[in-house]
């Protein structure tokens, strides 16, 4: 089983439940758990955190292309996008925007992204090919 000790932001590992006969010299108390590590390290329960299937997911990966368009928005796009000339809301006035055929595998083309990740990119410049890693704290 997986487990992190109490308190620290130590990567989780594997302890499996032991029962010693001591524990730091002193005769081990009935009813506590104990468990050791892969180097032979023993743990009272009171000192680990156990952790789940569901808490080792930890980072998430999103490859694709950002572009922002003329109000300064910021996206990341599944593949390299088009940038196309509309025009806004019937007023005459033109704007630059980008677009994109292809979807991640949840469906969406892209996805918002703050601009100020992303400082010297504007509206005429081409997509920047990114990797951003996501991971917990």
């Amino acid at each position: 089983m997986k487990v992190k000790l109490k308190g620290t932001s130590g990567a989780p590992f594997e302890v499996k439940e032991v029962h010693p006969e001591t524990y730091n010299g002193e005769p081990t108390i009935p009813f506590v758990q104990y468990f050791c590590d892969e180097e032979g390290t023993i743990y009272k329960d009171e000192l680990l955190e156990f952790v789940t299937d569901s808490q080792l997911q930890t980072a998430a990966t999103i490859e694709g292309w950002v572009a922002v368009d003329d109000f300064d928005n910021a996206y990341i796009y599944h593949s390299k996008p088009t940038q196309r000339c509309k025009e806004f809301c019937d007023t005459g006035d033109y704007v630059l925007d980008w677009v994109c055929d292809t979807k991640y595998p949840n469906g969406k083309r892209c996805y918002v992204i703050d601009k100020d990740l992303f400082p010297d990119l504007t509206p005429e410049s081409e997509p920047l090919k990114v990797r951003i890693l996501i991971t917990s704290v």
